[in-house]
């Protein structure tokens, strides 16, 4: 499972990563969402083979 977001004011999504909980994170600028390469980059760790779900926020 794959998240992130932006780093406003709350960069949460970093803080969910963990054994139990998210596997990677993609973090964005402030204030925006995480750029197409962050994303990928986040995903390819994440892969495990039996399918990734990405849950990204903005």
């Amino acid at each position: 499972m794959v998240s992130g977001g932006g780093s406003g004011h709350l960069p949460l999504f970093g803080g969910y990563v963990g054994h139990g909980l998210i596997d990677t994170c993609a973090i964005g600028k402030v204030f925006e969402g995480p750029a197409l390469h962050a994303c990928l980059e986040a995903t390819r760790p994440a892969d495990g083979g039996a399918g990734i779900l990405q849950l990204i926020g903005n």
